[in-house]
């Protein structure tokens, strides 16, 4: 199973080693391109929004990270993940690249990532491993020319109920709900200001099985032309509510819902933070490593472009970095125990 797209980017669902998915990038909200869903003898052609040019932008002020609350990393010991996510939170990050085995060397260089090879059946879908456990999944791009981006899935009770409230609160489904035989139910979406975002239902498969352990996704947050509109959104659709973060932008909040692990933040809406003329909305993520500058100068030696050079936050030390494909992402540095 998977969905090709003429000029887009691919993506897979959480954990997926049952099939191969590939879906939209961060996009333009307008321009569309047609994009089909495969799965068995099924096919389902849709449009999707023609994608934007590659993109990142860090504030400089540097505090994205929680609040008062935000996760203490230094004092988890290994954490997995057995069960599904509570609905809401940012389960599950995956990546479609040219070139595999390049993507592989780099972030195995990076962030020391071995990889599950799901076999040629599934189209050599790898899941990224931290000491055995999936922290996150590489594939292969499904149409020449399609742009890199990270995708982020957000967890669901009901991919159903939850794609029909994105669509009733002015967001798009780009792929409606379908299911991963084993794995779980998904869908792809845009929220209304264009960022697209995946949707997962757990069952076999439950996204992340690590976390606040380097090489794993430690936050994500999302980059809006008009975050109030984002915020209302993503309320509407996720329950989500919000608090502001000192230091930070006066239009970047953090995330919170009811069901979050321990009360903590699970991510953060802002606005594009001064990112380049062109740049479209976008879901961002960010990953933890043991120290950011020789994280940063492991990409830089792989081949990767740094967009910003590591800086000090409250939160952890931080760098912005482009992969050898296009793909932005943030690494943070864990913060030493006291």
């Amino acid at each position: 199973m998977s969905i090709s797209l003429a000029k887009d980017r691919a993506a897979d669902p959480p954990g997926g080693d049952q099939a191969v998915v590939a879906a939209p990038s961060p996009v333009q909200p307008t321009a569309a391109v047609t994009a089909t869903i495969h799965y068995g003898d099924h096919n389902l052609a849709l449009n999707a929004p023609k994608p934007g040019p590659p993109d990142f932008w860090l504030s400089g002020g540097g505090a994205l990270l929680g609040t008062a609350r935000s996760p203490n990393w230094e004092v988890f010991d290994m954490p997995i993940r057995t069960d599904p996510w509570p609905a809401g939170t940012p389960c599950w990050v995956d990546l479609s690249v040219p070139d595999l085995t390049a993507a592989k060397e780099f972030y195995g260089a990076v962030f020391g990532w071995t990889f599950l090879d799901s076999g040629a059946e599934f189209g050599n879908y790898q899941i990224c491993q931290v000491d055995g456990r999936a922290a996150a999944a590489i594939g292969p791009c499904q149409a020449e020319g399609q742009p890199t981006a990270w995708t982020v899935y957000l967890a669901s009770n009901d991919a159903d109920g939850t794609a029909k409230l994105i669509a009733d609160d002015g967001g798009t489904v780009l792929a409606e709900p379908f299911d991963i035989p084993g794995n779980g139910r998904m869908c792809i979406a845009q929220d209304p200001l264009g960022a697209t975002f995946g949707v997962w239902q757990a069952a076999g498969t439950h996204g992340v099985e690590i976390y606040m352990e380097p090489g794993s996704l430690v936050w994500t947050d999302a980059r809006l032309p008009d975050p109030d509109t984002g915020r209302t959104f993503y309320a509407a659709v996720f329950g989500y509510r919000y608090e502001p973060i000192e230091g930070a932008p006066p239009d970047y909040t953090s995330i919170h819902f009811d069901g979050a692990r321990d009360g903590e933040p699970v991510g953060g809406i802002g606005g594009m933070m001064g990112a380049p003329e062109g740049t479209p909305p976008h879901w961002l993520a960010y990953f933890m490593v043991p120290d950011a500058d020789i994280a940063t100068a492991s990409a830089r030696a792989a081949g990767g472009t740094i967009l910003a050079e590591p800086f000090d936050t409250p939160y952890g030390r931080m760098a912005g970095i482009t992969d050898p494909h296009g793909a932005s992402f943030v690494v943070v540095g864990t913060i030493p125990s006291t």
